[in-house]
């Protein structure tokens, strides 16, 4: 910046040359970390309408044609979710919400379960207590927002000094971890952490549930984890914000069979449906819990039944973003929307099994529930210069991460792919056997760009970087073999 400005020529220059050569292309075909394309044509110009329109949708008064088209969208995408919508076409019966990511359309939903457990204790004539309130969920294969959203709800005790929680005998978290397998929440182990929790004398504010994870698109079962929360009388809510996709696909919707069970569902277009950041949605299965986020009734900002502001925890104005979504859908139909979600899945089935066919790599989540591969680079060789003789199981293990690390590292700046990869459980040991924590490297598919002859390139050239690494200790020195 400067006191007197500059040309907007010589400010476009600047961006253009020293800016946007370092930003990553989310669009790209080779682009394989994460499905959040953003390159459906009629969504990106729902974007650049949105800037042009400058709406705000805080209040009724002030867009009421963009509050009719969001609040309509709303109930369209809540019927696929397989929620009840009623007849009256007020903002408040959509029962849902539009904001800004998954993490806030996650607090949304935490916030409502917050509220609902408050209003029956209080209706028992009991008090809600943050200190000893928990939120059972797996905490492998859970969103970071899951931990977010409940410190900034106000619950757990990390105010407190470990001596202080003994006295008291209180946890640190509110969070408690049920058990997994194969990367999905155990039904059994939940009835167990259940029991576990109110032998403690602690309320229980909701079930996490996941439909599609974040890392290995594992989804729960989400009947069993229905059922259990039905007999228990506990709020369960679903993140389904990668794996919400598939409810617009006839052949890949049983994955999330008795969602529209749950209390609340959180879904991420920007991720899974092409359309550019940021757009997220929240749907409540009773519409009239949208009036636990009403504000104050002597606002200057109108907050009745036609007002959108009065139902976005955190968010009052904000603009026309949902167009993006509504032109999408309708450039696409169901039919092609349909038709790529199934493609998504056929890509990683089919790089699951080119995967499998090679010696030096190990895929991770064998059972590819839809869009997602995870997988290793495992060199055949014994002698391979990583290996240290007569090493544990344990040490292999950290050897091996280290090795794809410096392999993920290789990919994503020296060739045209670009890949995630991350630390988690090994919960199908397929390296470890004892499940400890591997390092992976993850496609996700998500780009109708993005084809069979792109992903078995990347997929080579990992062969390729592996062998490179792995075999001449000089390219990394003590990296892997310390």
């Amino acid at each position: 910046m400067s006191t007197a400005g500059a040309d907007l020529d010589a400010v476009v220059s600047r961006f253009t040359t020293e800016v946007l050569p370092a930003c990553l292309n989310f669009s790209a075909p080779s682009f394989l970390a994460h499905p959040d394309a953003g390159n459906s044509t009629a969504g990106v110009l729902g974007g650049v309408a949105d800037v042009f329109l400058q709406q705000n949708l805080s209040s009724f008064d002030y867009s009421p044609a963009a509050t009719v088209v969001e609040t309509e969208l709303l109930r369209t995408i809540r019927r696929v979710v397989g929620y009840d919508v009623g007849d009256v076409e007020s903002a408040s019966s959509a029962g849902g919400g539009v904001v800004f990511g998954g993490a806030g359309a996650n607090f949304s939903c935490l916030l409502a379960a917050r509220e609902h457990l408050k209003q029956r204790l209080a209706a028992q004539g009991r008090a809600f207590d943050p200190r000893r309130t928990r939120v059972l969920a797996n905490r492998p294969f859970t969103h970071f927002s899951l931990r977010r959203s409940l410190f900034m709800l106000g619950l757990g005790n990390r105010d407190l000094s470990a001596a202080e929680r003994a006295k008291e005998c209180l946890a640190e978290e509110s969070l408690f971890e049920v058990g997994t397998t194969y990367f999905r929440t155990d039904a059994e182990d939940l009835e167990r952490r259940i029991e576990q929790v109110r032998e403690r004398g602690e309320e229980i504010m909701c079930i996490f549930a996941v439909a599609g994870d974040s890392r290995f698109m594992a989804f729960d079962d989400l009947e069993r984890l229905a059922e259990t929360a039905e007999r228990h009388d506990i709020w369960l809510h679903v993140d389904a914000c990668e794996g919400g996709q598939v409810l617009f696909s006839p052949r890949r919707r049983h994955l999330m069979a008795g969602v529209e069970r749950a209390n609340s569902v959180s879904m991420d277009p920007h991720k899974v449906l092409m359309v550019p950041y940021n757009m997220s949605l929240f749907f409540l299965r009773d519409p009239s819990w949208l009036t636990y986020f009403t504000g104050d009734p002597t606002s200057l900002i109108n907050q009745d039944e036609e007002s959108l502001g009065g139902f976005t925890p955190g968010i009052n104005s904000k603009s026309f973003i949902s167009l993006k979504l509504l032109l999408m859908l309708q450039h696409w139909g169901w039919d092609r929307l349909a038709a790529e979600i199934d493609r998504r899945h056929d890509l990683a089935r089919r790089a699951a099994d080119w995967i499998e066919d090679q010696p030096a790599l190990q895929l991770i989540n064998p059972d590819v529930s839809h869009n997602a591969v995870a997988f290793m680079y495992v060199p055949d060789d014994a002698n391979w210069s990583g290996r240290a003789d007569g090493a544990d199981a344990v040490g292999e293990t950290e050897r091996l991460n280290r090795l794809n690390r410096v392999i993920h590292e290789r990919l994503n700046t020296r060739t045209p792919f670009f890949v995630h990869a991350f630390p988690a459980r090994d919960d199908a040991a397929r390296v470890d056997a004892a499940k400890g924590s591997v390092f992976a490297l993850r496609m996700m598919f998500g780009n109708p760009l993005t084809t069979w002859a792109v992903v078995r390139e990347c997929l080579e050239t990992v062969v390729k970087v592996g062998f490179e690494v792995s075999s001449a200790p000089t390219l990394f020195g003590d990296e892997v073999r310390a």
